[in-house]
């Protein structure tokens, strides 16, 4: 049997498929299956980025500072509906500003204070001043002006409070709109733009964890490897998918990969009902 990673959050069964051919009979077998007593679904996908500003291969460089002690400073955004998206949790964890000096892409810290090398760098957004900027603050006695420091970035609207906005956080809509999983072929299984969806042989599991402490939770739904899945997606099952004969929602949580010698096999994942009243059922979907 697998072990739960408790880093990742994901399971790789370890059996010894080692060959290309193996793991190839493996996926062939979940997708047979994911076609026994399945649900079909519209999937979702909230955008998480806003357009981008500047281009790794394009990106703008810095020639002025608005301050050189005790720390160089320099406005990257002081006007315009959009400044850049100052989230530090985005992007794996990088944020969606990129800087690179001298060729090295830096590291972002959060707060001014913890900068302690001449490769890391701190964002400042100031609302206190008009009008309102967007600051980069570089290392205590680094000399900015004798490095090439570029940047880019992805943008949020200027009126979204960053400082308390998640995914999915306090929201109907995604900050920046939503993505179809949009897919023209079809088959006897599934129709055009659906994916399938096996719902668990019984509503909770018998958890036992590390201390030995026994609970039921809500068991785990499941689908293939393709599309990709990620929390705070909406599956949107029709009438003739449900026992009301209504159209239901479901948001995605506690998203968990299931993998075989590192290849993806299944996601694994629950569901969270999402109330008829909720606006989230205005957002459109194309069934053919």
């Amino acid at each position: 049997m697998g072990l739960d990673n408790p880093v990742s959050g994901e399971y790789d069964f370890s059996l010894g498929a080692q060959e290309p051919e193996i793991l190839s009979y493996i996926k062939e077998s979940m997708v047979v299956q994911s076609r026994i007593s399945p649900i079909k679904a519209y999937l979702l996908q909230p955008i998480g980025s806003g357009s981008v500003s500047g281009t790794i291969n394009s990106p703008f460089t810095i020639t002025s500072y608005i301050e050189t002690t005790p720390q160089y400073r320099s406005i990257i955004w002081a006007s315009g509906s959009n400044h850049p998206d100052i989230r530090p949790y985005t992007n794996q964890g990088k944020g969606s500003i990129t800087v690179i000096i001298n060729s090295t892409e830096a590291t972002r810290v959060i707060d001014v204070e913890d900068i302690i090398n001449d490769n890391e760098f701190a964002v400042v957004k100031r609302m206190d001043l008009l009008s309102a900027r967007v600051e980069l603050v570089f290392n205590e006695g680094f000399n900015a002006t004798g490095a090439t420091i570029q940047y880019y970035y992805t943008t949020l609207e200027s009126g979204v409070n960053v400082e308390r906005m998640k995914s999915g956080e306090g929201t109907f809509d995604s900050l920046f709109g939503w993505n179809q999983y949009l897919d023209t072929t079809s088959d006897m299984f599934r129709g055009v733009n659906q994916i399938l969806i096996r719902y668990p042989l019984s509503q909770e599991d018998l958890i036992v964890n590390e201390e030995g402490r026994v609970k039921l939770e809500q068991a785990d739904c499941w689908t293939i490897w393709e599309p990709r899945l990620f929390n705070y997606d909406i599956l949107v099952v029709t009438g003739d998918q449900t026992f009301s004969g209504e159209e239901e929602r479901y948001e995605v949580t506690d998203k968990r990969d299931s993998r075989i010698q590192g290849t993806l096999i299944t996601q694994r994942f629950k569901l969270r009902y999402i109330e008829s009243s909720d606006p989230r059922y205005s957002i459109a979907v194309a069934t053919i």
